[in-house]
């Protein structure tokens, strides 16, 4: 699992990559909390599962990335251990996570940049030979 930021001029954009679809969207949730705080000073101690949906794998990825935001913009929380399922049943996909980590500490987390939205703008997921990418722009 690997997550690489790209050159924007005013928002944040990454690549992620996992051999499975579940690793892939485990790296795009990495990478949308490093873009919020060092994760690496984040500790696993609060836990909190989370579903979603989507009609296409570009939808449930939004959809996941929006619902991470919402929980910290409601709870503060950032993640750092993030394990993702991901099924498809009649056409539908659907997702269940569990995200570890912590209430958001100004000291202790070294917060970099405020996320203000998720957008569907260039976003992508697709495989690519034995591996998965997912394309994404955050507005901050």
């Amino acid at each position: 699992m690997s997550y690489r930021y790209l050159e924007h001029t005013s928002d944040i954009e990454f690549l992620a990559e996992g051999s499975t679809l579940e690793e892939v969207f485990e790296s795009s949730a990495k990478a949308f909390y490093d873009s919020i705080v060092d994760i690496d000073k984040v500790s696993p101690l609060e836990k909190r599962k989370i579903s979603v949906g989507g009609v296409d794998l570009e939808n449930l990825l939004y959809n996941f990335l929006e619902e991470l935001l919402y929980l910290f913009d409601t709870e503060m929380l950032v993640g750092r251990e993030i394990k993702v399922d991901i099924s498809k049943k009649e056409g539908e996909y659907s997702l269940n996570a569990e995200i570890r980590g912590e209430i958001l500490d100004l000291k202790k987390h070294e917060p970099k940049t405020e996320i203000k939205a998720v957008t569907y703008h260039e976003m992508y997921v697709k495989r690519v030979g034995d591996k998965y990418i997912a394309h994404v722009i955050l507005d901050i």
